[in-house]
């Protein structure tokens, strides 16, 4: 490892002299941190891929983000079933890294995945890219601040532990990494300075102070980074979906949900009926109300807090790298309360969770649904309207089965007695609310 130069610079914003364009055939690579607001730069980026053309900027592919490439080269699995093929993540991994290699100008690449990346997949990373183009810039948080979102994330991965026993885990000092070994790749704030400064130097990495109070200053620091117009990017973000937290008995329904669906549902039919299902149904479906709390942090896990902030303000301290904002956010005190893990769980909360794994089964038996005329409905009365016709099908269904010496299909464990319920719900809803 290099001898790095101990240096404490002062909090500095995007628009200070510190910071300033990248060279005009620059690589820089957005390696997250998880839950720092990727989402809402991805999407900007992708949004904005002529003007950032235009500005000599490539954002490659066609999708929001380059999860697909930054999984290959660290070469993570999805899914309990998932098997890892090393040669074909290698492929997929070396075709980009080849025609991002061969692109003129800068170019921006984004993905939270690369901060999973151990030193030789980093190494391997720079190396292809082109070790004199890259640049690295990487949003930092508080670890009290993502501990529950993190769960929840692990919850629509299928998680089946609680709460409690995760946060022993991965508090524990050494740390556990047996039930969820990403994180402490993610979150290991000197670990992952250490890795990307010894390959391409301090002085081409910037870290920034992910604060809800200036939600723009990611984007607004890539913008100077790249030599784009002021604010390109905040401007695009402000109708990108972001990732609401599940409540308590929200994430505590979708731990339920896990146990069953890890033994009934192959991991396949689980990501698409129940994480892009149900759980995202229910969390971009609905506002929690006043009485509904988030997850929380218990009381004793503030002692270990203070020490690993005060580890990782320390680290970032000492790392050289250019820092955006006030890094002493990293050692502020946790905020410890008993967390939320309420077990009644509010009626449109159910009903969004529900409608969202029928749309998905619909839509996965040719039946297109129009989820936009899904929502202009009220969730009750879509509900009521469902429930009223499910039940007056399954009963043709079964009469109807009994005359005919076949069994009805099935996808995913649903037979095809539901298919083309909620297209139906839908209409007789709309035609009752007129």
């Amino acid at each position: 490892m290099m001898e790095k130069p101990i240096r404490e610079p002062e909090p500095i914003s995007s628009e200070d002299p510190m910071i300033r364009p990248l060279p005009a055939d620059a690589i820089l690579l957005h390696i997250g941190i998880h839950k720092t607001g990727t989402t809402a730069l991805q999407g900007a980026a992708s949004a904005s891929r002529e003007p950032l053309s235009t500005c000599g900027t490539t954002y490659p592919g066609r999708r929001k983000d380059h999860h697909a490439e930054a999984m290959a080269l660290v070469d993570t699995k999805v899914g309990w079933e998932t098997v890892s093929t090393p040669r074909r993540n290698a492929q997929i991994w070396r075709k980009f890294a080849d025609t991002v290699s061969q692109t003129g100008g800068r170019v921006l690449i984004s993905s939270e995945f690369f901060c999973q990346a151990n030193d030789k997949q980093a190494q391997r990373a720079v190396g292809s890219l082109g070790a004199d183009r890259v640049h690295v810039v990487l949003g930092l948080r508080p670890l009290a601040k993502l501990l529950p979102s993190s769960w929840q994330q692990y919850l629509k991965n299928g998680r089946t532990g609680s709460y409690e026993s995760w946060l022993k885990h991965v508090l524990a000092d050494p740390p556990g990494m047996k039930q969820t070994p990403s994180f402490w790749l993610r979150n290991d704030i000197p670990a992952v300075l250490d890795r990307w400064a010894e390959l391409i130097g301090p002085d081409r990495i910037t870290a920034v102070m992910v604060d809800p109070n200036h939600r723009d200053r990611m984007s607004d620091t890539v913008c100077t980074l790249l030599d784009l117009p002021p604010r390109l990017l905040s401007a695009q973000t402000q109708g990108i979906r972001s990732n609401r937290a599940m409540t308590g008995a929200e994430a505590e329904l979708i731990r339920q949900v896990n146990v069953v669906a890890r033994r009934e549902l192959s991991s396949p039919d689980y990501i698409a009926l129940v994480r892009n299902g149900a759980a995202r149904r229910m969390v971009e479906g609905r506002t929690p109300g006043p009485l509904e709390r988030e997850l929380g942090l218990p009381a004793w896990t503030a002692p270990r807090l203070a020490e690993i902030g005060a580890t990782h303000l320390s680290a970032l301290r000492s790392s050289g790298v250019h820092i955006v904002g006030d890094p002493s956010i990293l050692a502020a005190p946790a905020d410890t309360s008993e967390p939320s893990l309420a077990t009644e769980l509010p009626i449109d909360a159910a009903v969004q969770a529900l409608l969202g794994t029928l749309l998905k089964v619909s839509t996965a038996k040719g039946n297109r649904t129009d989820e936009r005329l899904v929502r202009a409905v009220k969730s009750r009365k879509l509900a009521e309207v469902a429930l009223v016709r499910a039940r007056a099908k399954l009963r043709l269904g079964t009469r109807g089965s009994r005359r005919r010496a076949g069994r009805p299909r099935k996808l995913g464990g649903t037979t095809d007695t539901t298919s083309g319920q909620v297209e139906e719900a839908v209409e007789d809803a709309h035609s009752e609310l007129e």
